[in-house]
């Protein structure tokens, strides 16, 4: 799941008590070397993330890199999907 946050500095801690009251009704736990932190645009400051999830500046989902910085996205995408479809052009 992708999951949006406002307000990281008091709300991580609220969503991980809820997923772990999901793991403790449900039976499912998350799997959280799997998982990870994305802050978007500006990282929040004074923000004590969980040290067993790692935090990255770049994710993959379903195919398409988010970046850290939203303005990246585009670009990035787009210049990558052109390289390939350039290349199978050309073969």
């Amino acid at each position: 799941i992708l999951l949006f946050l406002s307000n990281v500095k008091i709300s991580i801690s609220h969503v991980l008590a809820l997923f772990n009251e999901f793991k403790n009704l449900a039976g499912y736990k998350i799997n959280w070397h799997k998982s990870t932190l994305l802050p978007l645009n500006s990282p929040a400051t004074n923000v004590q993330y969980p040290p067993s999830i790692p935090v990255s500046n770049v994710i993959s989902y379903l195919g398409i890199k988010i970046y850290a910085k939203l303005s990246e996205i585009t670009h990035k995408n787009y210049r990558e999907i052109s390289q390939k479809v350039t290349e199978d052009l050309q073969r």
